[in-house]
């Protein structure tokens, strides 16, 4: 208990003195308290912590390399209906091409391109798929194809990225026949539209 007493010897008169529990209590914990976190700061720490769960920090710095705010989109189309088209060279997918134009200073840029279903005249066929930018391939894809009544071969994503200079830059999507037969077919509708998307980093 507090009101208990604890004896000492004096060092500089040499007598026996009494100290009470209390007493020596708070005089050990002023004494530790120059050496560990009391609670009171740790709480205080932990009230900090929790101001910041969700909250959104601006221009944000990762490990000194990335900088800037979020993802800003440049440019958007789409088609909702099926494109066809019969060829061995590429052709452009009508409706799947944008322009846009890139920020002063130049930016990573990211591409995506989505199909919601690939389908082919003739089963086990190929459908070669390519992101165009400016004129020139930056990303593609082979696609083992089948007809549509057996289901052609689902939904196909293409993401390419790059790094472009400022002013006005035209990202498109090609299509051809791999094996030179058969018919392509990009199937699209308003519910499930083919889209490409072009965004910076």
């Amino acid at each position: 208990m507090d009101a208990d007493l604890v004896g000492l010897i004096d060092s500089v008169s040499g007598l026996l003195v009494k100290l009470t529990w209390a007493n020596l209590k708070a005089t050990l914990k002023t004494y530790f308290d120059t050496f560990y976190a009391t609670i009171a700061s740790l709480a205080a720490q932990k009230d900090v912590a929790e101001t910041l769960t969700n909250k959104t920090i601006t221009s944000p710095v990762i490990n000194g390399t990335i900088t800037g705010t979020a993802t800003t989109l440049l440019g958007y189309a789409q088609i909702t209906s099926a494109f066809s088209s019969t060829v061995v060279a590429v052709t452009t997918v009508t409706g799947i091409e944008v322009t846009v134009t890139v920020p002063a200073g130049g930016k990573r840029i990211k591409i995506t391109v989505y199909i919601p279903q690939l389908h082919s005249s003739i089963n086990d066929n190929r459908i070669d798929l390519a992101i165009y930018e400016d004129g020139g391939v930056i990303g593609g894809s082979y696609n083992r194809t089948w007809e549509g009544a057996v289901g052609g071969n689902g939904a196909v994503s293409l993401i390419a990225t790059s790094v472009q200079s400022a002013g006005s830059h035209t990202y498109e999507l090609g299509m051809s026949t791999g094996i030179g037969v058969g018919l392509g077919r990009v199937h699209a509708s308003a519910t499930t539209p083919a889209f490409i998307l072009v965004e910076t980093l």
